[in-house]
């Protein structure tokens, strides 16, 4: 392997872009100081400080529920999405079904499922919660049919001790079952994911 050492690259005649590398190359970022301050929009924190860990969307993670669940009727509950299909950085609990950010920032979220048979005239909620509040939520019709629904949100965390969770509330007079199986052989019907915007 050689190794270029020069003080300065300049585009050969005017100004313009200059390329390094070719497409499929993998650029190795060192932690470094800039002289003028790198935009957010580009990677950067506005500062003149640059990490290519900065550019990745993590932590992140997505996990999904293996079986059905028992919903009461009028009763917040936390989904119980145990099967984890990525998990960056460790952020996500199977059995508490929290996921800790371990790095501060905003954060997309997003869960989705179905409740399975028909409501009539009622209603189910899905939110959000960080720590002990709701920080999103969509209501959804439940009525002939079963419908999936999608609720997410942009939240920060800080880092170390904030937390979320997908959780589901209906009121169909009695339990509900909130499923668990996939769509045609697809995906899971239920999901809880997230990840760090870059910046």
């Amino acid at each position: 392997m050689s190794t270029l050492k020069v003080d300065t690259i300049l585009k050969r005649t005017g100004t313009g872009t200059i390329t390094v590398g070719q497409s499929g190359d993998t650029v190795a970022m060192p932690t470094v100081t800039l002289t003028t301050a790198l935009p957010v929009a580009s990677g950067g924190t506005g500062g003149t400080s640059f990490s290519a860990a900065g550019l990745a969307n993590t932590p992140s993670f997505l996990a999904s529920m293996t079986s059905n669940q028992t919903i009461s009727n009028n009763t917040s509950t936390v989904v119980a999405c145990n099967n984890e299909v990525l998990d960056s950085n460790g952020c996500y609990d199977t059995s508490t079904y929290k996921f800790t950010p371990t790095v501060a920032g905003y954060y997309f979220l997003s869960g989705s499922g179905r409740f399975d048979g028909t409501g009539g005239d009622n209603e189910y909620r899905m939110h959000i919660y960080k720590n002990s509040s709701q920080v999103s939520q969509i209501m959804t019709e439940w009525l002939s049919q079963e419908v999936q629904s999608i609720v997410s949100g942009l939240h920060y965390a800080n880092g170390s001790s904030d937390f979320f969770q997908f959780k589901v509330q209906q009121s169909s007079g009695s339990n509900a079952t909130f499923n668990g199986g996939t769509w045609e052989s697809t995906g899971e019907i239920a999901r809880f994911f997230g990840y760090k915007l870059i910046g």
